[in-house]
């Protein structure tokens, strides 16, 4: 939930910079301040040293062949979540003509979705089930996002945003969940794994996402997003037990 409080007051911060245009480089050191700050907080305030892991770690390795797969469906969500986090305040001013200072409400309605779906999880998930959760919610968010394109409306959108937000919240710790029932190894070296391999999405994604969003259009990476992240929903469904 921490990270889209971040998005959630990032997308707000961004709005109000490009309000009020702020010099680059005072919002450069006010954010390399805030990040010091964070680092001296967590680090007095964290995990207590006597509960702090000390020794030799486990080295990666490429998962099990039945668990691998979990690795790819955090290898496409990670890097597709980009494209709403990096490129939807450019894509809302851009393709939807929105004026430059609300483009970054998308980021907030998204992350109020996340958030919302983050605290609620347990009951969620209680009345739903994992599976329900977990695979129906986000192919019907992804879905409901891809209509919503159609429209080529800023409102309607908007709106779906935050649902869309609210559908996915939950499923990268039910992949990893699930990961974790069905693998032979440890716990901390199946999640070690599987972050792993979702995070070097992040080397790649991104550079395929500029590339695209160049040479035809920002909305056609939406599109994108919506495709893969339903086609993830529906793999983890077949994969679910």
């Amino acid at each position: 939930m921490g990270f889209n409080i971040g998005i959630l007051v990032g997308g707000g911060l961004a709005g109000i910079i490009m309000r009020y245009n702020f010099e680059p480089y005072i919002i450069f050191l006010v954010l390399s301040f805030s990040s010091i700050l964070v680092a001296f907080i967590v680090l007095h305030l964290g995990l207590p040293s006597n509960l702090d892991f000390k020794g030799k770690g486990e080295k990666f390795k490429i998962p099990e062949s039945n668990v691998l797969i979990f690795g790819f469906l955090l290898f496409f969500v990670f890097g597709s979540g980009g494209i709403i986090m990096d490129w939807s305040t450019l894509w809302l001013s851009k393709d939807l003509n929105t004026p430059l200072y609300l483009a970054s409400t998308g980021l907030i309605f998204f992350s109020i979705g996340s958030i919302l779906a983050n605290l609620f999880s347990n009951t969620l998930i209680n009345i739903f089930t994992e599976k329900v959760v977990g695979c129906y919610f986000v192919m019907i968010g992804a879905s409901i996002l891809l209509l919503s394109l159609l429209t080529n409306n800023f409102y309607i959108i908007l709106g779906v945003l935050s649902i869309y937000g609210f559908a996915i919240a939950n499923l990268v710790p039910i992949v990893i969940r699930q990961a974790v029932k069905q693998s032979n190894e440890s716990i901390p070296m199946t999640v070690t794994n599987l972050i792993t391999i979702g995070l070097s999405s992040t080397m790649i994604i991104p550079a395929a996402i500029g590339f695209l969003a160049e040479t035809f259009s920002l909305t056609l990476n939406m599109y994108l997003l919506c495709i893969i992240v339903f086609t993830s929903g529906l793999v983890f469904l077949l994969k679910f037990k």
